[in-house]
Order: structure tokens, then C-alpha cells, then sequence
């Protein structure tokens, strides 16, 4: 007897189907790895002691007509295990929702929830899923937190050369977030310090990543001009609004406020334009009485920063002509 069932994203009948009509498709094997010999039997030996509890998922192609036919949507282990068992059927659960991406979600889905993988085969799958849906979507699909599931796909942003370190458990997976969640040119800079001193039996802990993030990335809240000045170097655009901000992907980062800038360059450049426009707008007679300005103090930054720096002379108070003070 066939049954229905549905999820938020696809319904399924629950039907015995020839397994020589189960084929894998050569363009979406991403769905399903190939499976080990030795995973194999292992799976074959608890089918034939338990039976087949999992079944594999299927969509029907090729019209409706006997003799139908299946593309195999998720479960090659399960199948592979029954077809070794010798078994003529094989009980599955049929996709009556025929979307493509619909049977690729599927198939992410019971990826990540097959087997315990490493967190670089779930940061693939969950951006392949990031892909075709909103991430509050992903999240409630395969029961993790938004954030989780943010942070996780962004490990596919590393540098090749750090996530092979980190595929060989020289980085922990918070340190390889840290530094994932970072831009190339930043990771680069840090790339070649971790990846000599870091090693499987001693890996590189979040909080040295983390460290070095928060002290190296420019606070903008205590920058002397106001983040949403898209004009201060219009090619640069507002920082508010700049994808190199840590506030701008707040999925990614637990930075309150404005944020953290990423990019050493342009907040110079910007720091640079803030002095120059606060020189054009000062009183001719104006001077600055320090160079010195540290974005990372909010003490020198709101009292010793040069453009907050500059003081005009008739406001000062002058000493007498002649007088020795």
C-alpha cells in the first residue's frame, strides 16, 4: 500500500520499487558520494540482522508508464547494501514533487544528517543549500541555528592552503571559522604564521585567531567620522554600508554597534581624507599640535586623533608681544 507524506519542502510516498529501476545520474553524484566497500557490507550486515529502517529517497522520470523508472535522490549506501543483500525490491520513499531543486535540498539534507562529517563536507552542503534558499529556511530545514549555519558555509571561503590545514585538524573549527569569516588579504597575513607553528597534535586555538582579529581590525566606533559618509572617498562608499565591515554580515560575526573594519587600507585613506577635509574647513590661522592618531584607542582617538587635533590660535589665549612666556 502506498502512503503520503509531506515536508516543507516535498511530499513523499512510501512505495517497494524494482532496485535495477533505481539509477544514480552521473551529473548530480554530489547528491551522494560513492560509498566504501567496507562501508558497504558494514551497512549490509545491520540491514540483514534489523532490516531497512532508513529507506532511500527516489523521483519517479520517465513518465508514469511501467516499466518506471527512479533517479536516486539520497541514500546510495542503503541501496548499494540492499542490491548486495541480493534483494529484488527495495521499500523508498518516492518524490512527488519533481522540481530539481527541491530534490537536491533533499539530498543535502540527509548528507548532513547521515553520518557524522567533517565540518569542511557541511560547510559544502550547507552553501550549496545557502544557494537555492535563505538561510533562516536552511536553518530550520536541517535543525540548526542561523548562525551555525552561516558560519559553517563560510568555512568554504578559505584560503586552499588553510583548509587543508584545518581538513588535517592542524586548526580547530573555531579558529577555522575565525580566520574564514576574514578577507583573503587577511587571511594571506596570517596564513603563513599559523600554518608553520600549527599541527595535528597541537592545532590553533579560536582564541589566538580571535585575539589577533579584534586587536588588528579597525574599530569603527571610535572612528572620528561618521560611518554613513558615503563622500569621504566616494569610490570606498559609506562604512556603514561596506561589505568589509564586520557588522555587515552579522550572521558571521558577534560584533555590536559599527563594527570592525576589515580592510587596513581604506580606513587609512579614510582617516587620511577626515584630516584633509578638517584642514579645508579650519580657520586660516588654525594648527595642529599632534600627529599622532591610533584607530584602535578610543582614549587617542576621540582626544589625540589629528583632525580632532587641530586648534584655532584666536581661541587661544596669547601671550603678550615682547613677554618671555
Amino acid at each position: 500500500m502506498t502512503t503520503t507524506t509531506t515536508t516543507t519542502a516535498a511530499k513523499f510516498a512510501n512505495d517497494h520499487v524494482p532496485t535495477d529501476a533505481i539509477h544514480v545520474v552521473s551529473n548530480v553524484r554530489h547528491r551522494h558520494p560513492a560509498p566504501t566497500d567496507d562501508d558497504v557490507r558494514a551497512l549490509a550486515a545491520s540491514i540483514r540482522e534489523s532490516g531497512l529502517i532508513n529507506p532511500p529517497t527516489v523521483r519517479l522520470v520517465g513518465g508514469s508508464a511501467d516499466p518506471r523508472t527512479y533517479e536516486l535522490v539520497a541514500g546510495a549506501r542503503r541501496l548499494a547494501a540492499v542490491r548486495s543483500l541480493g534483494w529484488a525490491t527495495c521499500p523508498v520513499r518516492v518524490m512527488t514533487d519533481d522540481a530539481n531543486d527541491s530534490a537536491d535540498m533533499v539530498a543535502l539534507v540527509e548528507n548532513l544528517q547521515r553520518r557524522a562529517l567533517h565540518p569542511m563536507e557541511e560547510a559544502r552542503a550547507l552553501a550549496d543549500m545557502l544557494g537555492r534558499a535563505p538561510a533562516a529556511d536552511v536553518a530550520e530545514r536541517v535543525g540548526f541555528t542561523v548562525p551555525f549555519v552561516v558560519r559553517t558555509a563560510q568555512l568554504t571561503a578559505l584560503l586552499p592552503a588553510l583548509a587543508e590545514a584545518f581538513e588535517a585538524g592542524h586548526l580547530t573549527r573555531g579558529a577555522a571559522v575565525a580566520l574564514a569569516r576574514l578577507t583573503p588579504e587577511l587571511q594571506q597575513e596570517w596564513a603563513d604564521d599559523v600554518l608553520e607553528r600549527a599541527t595535528a597534535e597541537s592545532p590553533e586555538p579560536e582564541s589566538s585567531v580571535d585575539g589577533w582579529v579584534r586587536g588588528d581590525l579597525r574599530d569603527l566606533a571610535v572612528a572620528p567620522w561618521s560611518t554613513a559618509d558615503a563622500l569621504l572617498v566616494p569610490a570606498a562608499g559609506s562604512c556603514a554600508a561596506c561589505p568589509k565591515s564586520t557588522a555587515a554580515t552579522p550572521g558571521l560575526f558577534d560584533e555590536p554597534g559599527a563594527g570592525r573594519c576589515m580592510d587596513a587600507a581604506c580606513y587609512t585613506a579614510k582617516a587620511d581624507a577626515h584630516v584633509a577635509r578638517a584642514f579645508e574647513s579650519a580657520p586660516p590661522d588654525a594648527v595642529a599640535f599632534s600627529e599622532y592618531y591610533a584607530p584602535g584607542s578610543a582614549a587617542t582617538a576621540r582626544a589625540a586623533g589629528v583632525a580632532r587635533s587641530l586648534v584655532a590660535l584666536s581661541d587661544v589665549e596669547r601671550p603678550a608681544p615682547g613677554s618671555s612666556n
